[in-house]
């Protein structure tokens, strides 16, 4: 069944911002927010990596400490209304849109993690460069595969904005 996500159009303008401040190097940041059916998620919020984010040519790794600490405050200010709903992040000179090796990986981490609480997690990859930036969504979920062996099936989401 196709996936919708709605995010904000402050939120798509940060990230923009964002990737275009670190355009060789990939950044990223957290999305707030919830499901609003099996279908549909709605991003509230995105918390940008932090001051002590790790950014590289070919990772990114948040300052977990800070990030945290503004999940929590974000799903307090909410009235425990919005979660943790996924990440983005860059793919600098990219052309292709697919979730890595990697991002496969940390959703698979992401959706086994009983404190994310995020069996459907959301991620959004933009690639390209400062001019061009193009936002490719995917939703992760584990799928078992032979025998006792269970992989991360990612599903393409359109992503529509909204205005808050």
């Amino acid at each position: 069944m196709p996936k919708l996500i709605w995010i904000p159009e402050s939120v798509v303008e940060a990230m923009l911002k964002d990737a275009s401040r670190w355009h060789d190097l990939e950044t990223g940041g957290t999305f707030m927010g919830y499901w609003s059916d099996a279908t549909v998620a709605v991003i509230t919020k995105m918390i940008d990596g932090g001051s002590e984010a790790i950014r590289t040519r070919s990772s990114f790794s948040p300052d977990r400490e800070w990030e945290q600490s503004e999940i929590d405050r974000h799903y307090r200010a909410s009235g425990c209304v919005d979660t943790y709903i996924g990440d983005w992040h860059t793919h600098p000179n990219a052309q292709i849109g697919e979730p890595s090796w990697t991002d496969r990986r940390c959703l698979k981490t992401i959706i086994r993690s009983q404190e994310a609480r995020a069996p459907r997690p959301i991620m959004i990859l933009l690639c390209g460069g400062p001019e061009n930036w193009l936002p490719h969504a995917w939703v992760g979920q584990l799928k078992r595969r032979a025998f006792l062996f269970e992989g991360v099936e990612t599903t393409a989401a359109m992503i529509s904005t909204y205005k808050t």
